[in-house]
């Protein structure tokens, strides 16, 4: 009997020994994959999770940089061309100059800025689509409950057509807004068609570009577009956290908050 339990013993510690192998090792391998063991990934249009070597160097490089534009110090100046550098990137990717991108912290925040800057207290007539994200409809759906705004949501098939907005134009239309492809369906919409009825009718177009940013160069000039939002997470690879608002409009929406960036914040 004792013999027994002493082989048992042995076999027990030696299992053990062998689980505890197995277990570094796989930890050693999901490691090696950045935390994710041959994951298979199919939310790209939510965010992408496997980003650039480029983009996690620039992470990196982030924690050791001064704050940007706040000073005259070799150190924020640094940080400051960095910045105009993304800044004209993005400028060329829209077909317009740096001047005109506002960094924001997503898309979201971007789209607030034009729909509540533009149309608080406006008293105008705005179209939308019933595949609109949520980050458009519930502004939409506030400044239309305040008395802001009356608000159209035009009839369309799987996707938006220039003919789908124009039986909705009236005499009070100021505003149209349309996301550029839908993150459900993936249906690309009629940005061009849309934006030339807009431009001849002097209409304001605002394009949620969530899902379209980075995958193509643009030209809201050409295009008609006159406000663009978009994140930085999707098609620019970039963390989450980052976003902008692109302006091609002498009409400059009404800032929502104020202070922070300087002697002339907004």
């Amino acid at each position: 009997m004792s013999f027994l339990k002493k082989l048992l013993k042995k076999l027990s510690i030696a299992v053990y020994k062998k689980m505890r192998k197995i277990v570094f090792m796989a930890n050693k391998k999901i490691n090696s994959y950045n935390g994710y063991m041959k994951t298979i990934y199919f939310d790209n249009s939510a965010t992408t999770i496997f980003k650039p070597k480029s983009v996690r160097q620039i992470l990196k490089k982030t924690l050791s940089l001064a704050n940007s534009g706040r000073s005259g110090h070799r150190l924020s100046i640094k940080s400051g061309l960095l910045v105009q550098k993304a800044r004209e990137k993005v400028g060329n990717h829209f077909g317009i100059t740096s001047q005109n991108v506002i960094f924001t912290k997503n898309c979201t925040e971007g789209l607030n800025i034009s729909l509540l800057g533009l149309l608080k207290g406006s008293k105008k007539h705005v179209i939308t689509t019933p595949f609109e994200h949520n980050s458009v409809l519930r502004p939409l759906f506030e400044l239309e409950k305040n008395g802001d705004i009356t608000l159209s949501i035009c009839k369309c098939q799987n996707f938006v057509k220039k003919e789908d907005i124009e039986k909705e134009i009236t005499q009070n239309t100021y505003l149209v807004c349309v996301s550029a492809m839908s993150n459900v369906t993936g249906y690309r919409n009629d940005i061009e068609g849309i934006g030339k009825v807009c431009k001849n009718k002097n209409i304001l177009f605002v394009v949620d570009f969530a899902q379209m940013a980075g995958h193509e160069k643009i030209d809201m000039k050409k295009l008609g577009i006159n406000f663009i939002s978009f994140s930085g997470h999707k098609g620019f690879l970039s963390p989450q956290g980052v976003g902008g608002l692109c302006i091609n409009s002498k009409i400059i929406p009404s800032p929502l908050s104020f202070g922070g960036t300087g002697s002339e914040s907004q």
